[in-house]
């Protein structure tokens, strides 16, 4: 039935929520292959802002099934920086649900390394202002890293 939708982008957005509604029956290997036929349907997706939605879908259904690694790689492909950090914010509270957070630390720190601009960094302050109110011991270290890169990125 998918198969028959003709555009791309609400093909993948289906994919997507299949992938999502297996992965809560607890059939993770067909939700794994539905995810991998929605990453090839992204993947024909000509319209880099389409794409870039389908991506943060794609990579919310992964980030809800608790599939931290598969999010990210999808996230790091989003190459629109406010949809990045949009896709980053909804797996940061998908993994501080879980209580992850020092996977939700080492994301930020992740996040801002790769920052290209200042404005990119800036952009993922929300997720870090969300982390410290939960956890103030953590501030210093996510000051230190948004330091050091905001060093950088002023040259």
């Amino acid at each position: 039935m998918i198969a028959t939708i003709q555009h791309s982008y609400q093909q993948a957005e289906a994919l997507a929520q299949l992938g999502a509604a297996l992965a809560q029956a607890q059939q993770e290997q067909q939700a794994e292959a539905v995810w991998t036929q929605a990453q090839q349907v992204i993947g024909t997706i000509e319209d880099r802002d389409e794409r870039a939605g389908a991506l943060c879908e794609l990579a919310t259904a992964l980030a809800q099934a608790q599939l931290w690694t598969q999010a990210q790689q999808v996230i790091g492909t989003i190459e629109d920086s406010f949809r990045r950090s949009a896709a980053l914010r909804e797996l940061a509270l998908q993994l501080a649900l879980e209580g992850k957070f020092e996977q939700v630390l080492r994301l930020i720190q992740h996040s801002w390394w790769l920052a290209r601009t200042r404005e990119n960094a800036l952009n993922l302050f929300p997720i870090a202002i969300g982390l410290i109110t939960q956890h103030p011991e953590l501030g210093i270290a996510l000051n230190e890293a948004f330091t050091r890169v905001d060093s950088f990125l002023k040259g």
